[in-house]
């Protein structure tokens, strides 16, 4: 069984280069280990967003932040799903 795929940047977010949408329009947060995770969307009172860095942006403050990718940094970055148990 495979828990692996590859991603690329599509948006980057102005003031957390380590956050980035990639294609399939989901959220992603690189790793130190050069792998990515996905982040989940979050509701907080009526407003949709995500958590950066322990701070909450709804969409329509995190639309003004992006920005789109530069052509030459479009690199696929390997992204491990994490299974919360390994079945044997």
């Amino acid at each position: 069984m495979n828990n692996s795929l590859f991603v690329s940047p599509l948006w980057l977010i102005d003031g957390f280069p380590d956050y980035f949408f990639a294609e399939d329009k989901q959220l992603y947060r690189k790793k130190t280990n050069g792998k990515a995770r996905q982040c989940k969307l979050t509701m907080v009172g009526y407003s949709k967003g995500y958590v950066l860095k322990s701070k909450f942006f709804s969409l329509f403050k995190l639309r003004s932040l992006l920005f789109k990718s530069p052509v030459d940094s479009n690199k696929e970055i390997y992204l491990a799903i994490y299974p919360d148990f390994i079945q044997t």
